[in-house]
């Protein structure tokens, strides 16, 4: 629920007991607050206690990175008493200001769109969905896609349970109407027509793949990664600062590394939510994932990768690293050939004859014309002939006749150069 809500949320308020202070799930939320990029305002309940105290509360805040404003820092904390009632309208006035300040807006006026919440069966009913409307207008009667799934909104009931017509954004209702029940976190649009919807579904695939080191390759080649994101779990707290240290060092300023969510213990099912909902890598080192962990991830198709030498799962990290730079764009150089006698010219196109003197050259790649080691052309190489037979390729030491695609002068001494450019994986530290 913390993962799925920071992601549809445009503001988070992260409670925190004042007589508690940061527990695990206090930096859990705030890790899926932090990686949902939503701005945060801290609500510090139960002020009203003899044992509270929140200086001590703002303190271990800071320690995990959410620095109140009055320390000069950017998370707004209001000091609340949900039991009795003190100080909520200053919450929810400093909620108002947070959305003001990030001109969070929506549009009503467009087809209605969001995301589930929550989703259930019930005799009578049928499949029912609770959705939060994001943007647009619902009304009673529109078409929707929701998932996988659609349907004709028959149904809607508020939070209290009453029904209503139409409802705008920021809204959360439950609806009737669908033909198959949706899953938490799916989202769903009005459509022009239930034909339309039954389309659209029939197209819609929604399946989220298997997440782990080795299938980044594909991600990585058509740029949908940028950043590596991990779910780090160690077995006590020296090896858990001892692999952070050594990924911070193999980070580079093109390529980030975001530990969006770390900690001593077993993997748990709360570590894989977590990497459900952020897109993340789950490592763990010398820890184990019991029956339930597992096959959560199993259903959820996250991996899980557990090490239990430090300096393989760095280099695993690495291989993923380095595939996430830029690749190096390189001129190849194949041979060199030097003219000894040209037969034809126009305007873009050489016929020349020559001798190899170094490497090989091939057939239809590029060239540089060099004349007393300067570069004073470019062109192809579009017909190679030895023995007045046409051949792809032609060996050192050998003479050869040649077409070249180039608008430059070409003399007798010049030198061509057969070449082709390659993409090269740049390593890290390169």
């Amino acid at each position: 629920m913390r993962a799925h809500g920071a992601n549809i949320t445009d503001v988070v308020i992260l409670v925190v007991a004042a007589n508690d202070g940061v527990k695990p799930q206090t930096i859990e939320a705030a890790n899926h607050a932090k990686d949902a990029k939503v701005p945060i305002v801290v609500a510090i309940n139960k002020v009203d206690l003899p044992e509270a105290d929140v200086e001590k509360t703002k303190r271990q805040l800071a320690d995990i990175d959410i620095l109140a404003e009055e320390w000069g820092g950017k998370v707004p904390m209001i000091e609340v008493s949900a039991k009795q009632n003190k100080n909520i309208e200053g919450l929810l006035e400093m909620v108002l200001l947070v959305a003001d300040l990030g001109d969070l807006k929506a549009d009503p006026t467009l087809p209605a769109a969001g995301v589930v919440i929550e989703s259930h069966m019930q005799a009578g009913m049928g499949p029912l969905a609770t959705v939060l409307v994001q943007e647009g207008t619902l009304n009673v009667g529109d078409p929707i896609i929701i998932g996988k799934t659609f349907g004709k909104v028959r149904i809607m009931e508020n939070y209290l349970g009453k029904k209503v017509i139409t409802v705008g954004p920021s809204t959360p209702v439950r609806i009737a109407g669908l033909q198959d029940l949706p899953n938490f976190g799916d989202r769903f649009l009005a459509v022009e027509s239930e034909k339309a919807a039954r389309e659209m579904t029939k197209t819609k695939t929604i399946k989220r793949k298997v997440f782990s080191i080795t299938d980044l390759s594909k991600d990585i080649k058509e740029g949908k990664i940028k950043e590596l994101k991990i779910v780090l779990k160690a077995d006590v707290a020296g090896s858990l600062e001892a692999i952070k240290s050594s990924l911070e060092n193999i980070a580079t300023q093109e390529v980030k590394i975001n530990i969006i969510h770390e900690g001593v213990g077993d993997i748990s099912e709360s570590d894989i939510n977590m990497a459900v909902a952020s897109g993340a890598l789950v490592l763990g080192f010398r820890v184990k994932a019991d029956a339930d962990v597992m096959n959560l991830a199993k259903r959820e198709n996250i991996k899980i990768s557990i090490y239990d030498i430090i300096y393989q799962l760095i280099d695993d990290i690495s291989a993923a690293l380095s595939g996430l730079l830029e690749p190096e764009i390189v001129d190849v150089e194949l041979g060199r050939l030097e003219i000894l006698a040209v037969f034809r010219t126009t305007k873009n196109e050489k016929i020349i004859g020559g001798r190899v003197t170094k490497g090989k050259l091939e057939n239809n790649t590029r060239a540089r014309i060099v004349r007393d080691k300067d570069t004073i052309g470019e062109g192809k190489i579009t017909n190679l002939q030895q023995n007045k037979k046409d051949t792809n390729e032609v060996a050192e030491n050998f003479e050869c006749g040649l077409k070249v695609d180039t608008s430059t002068k070409i003399l007798v001494g010049d030198i061509i150069e057969s070449y082709k450019t390659e993409e090269r994986t740049r390593k890290l530290g390169q």
